[in-house]
């Protein structure tokens, strides 16, 4: 159905190829958790295909659970860096970086399309706050359906793709989640950099 929560499968695929790049034990275990017919949806899908938001979730899930928040979220981090690469996110990547500059803000205000190309109907990304002269940005995630929220897998992946930000433009700095609501389908982040 056009109207269902969907990733994209290169998000679970990429998930999954920096799981067993970084940690290759655990991949292992991931893998003999996942039924088998979820493992071949990745293997065997072309990289636009749309896989159901909870296929993605439970591949997400089984991750965040077996490496915790502080792994898991620097796994993001990664896999940011390499979804960008992708024939998907790659032009348009590179354009908002020439037309906004090569600095978190600038790509903070990409955020919400590349979102809506890697995702249908998960809410939608917004930029919420913009301080140029304390070099911070606040992103509002909207409308992200509360059972798939639970977790933790999603919020955690959210801020460690906002560190890959960081990567990109080259700068030190953190994110921060403001608030998190899950019941709501909410949260907010705060991405600050140094010069």
């Amino acid at each position: 159905m056009p109207d269902e929560p969907a990733y994209r499968i290169s998000s679970a695929r990429t998930m999954l190829a920096q799981l067993d790049r970084r940690f290759p034990e655990t991949g292992e275990r991931v893998r003999a958790a996942l039924p088998e017919e979820t493992l071949a949806l990745v293997r065997e899908s072309l990289s636009l295909t749309w896989i159901p938001a909870e296929t993605h979730h439970q591949i997400a899930d089984a991750v965040y659970s077996a490496l915790g928040e502080r792994d898991y979220r620097a796994l993001w981090r990664k896999v940011f860096l390499d979804m960008v690469q992708t024939p998907l996110l790659k032009p348009f990547f590179e354009a908002t970086i020439r037309l906004f500059g090569a600095t978190p803000a600038g790509l903070a205000r990409w955020t919400a399309k590349g979102y809506t190309l890697a995702t249908r109907g998960l809410g939608t990304l917004q930029l919420a706050a913009d301080d140029p002269v304390a070099r911070r940005v606040e992103i509002e995630h909207i409308g992200y359906p509360p059972a798939l929220a639970v977790s933790g897998a999603h919020v955690a992946g959210t801020a460690g793709s906002f560190e890959g930000y960081l990567d990109v433009t080259r700068k030190t700095g953190s994110v921060t989640v403001l608030e998190n609501t899950p019941a709501r389908g909410y949260a907010r982040f705060e991405i600050a950099w140094n010069e």
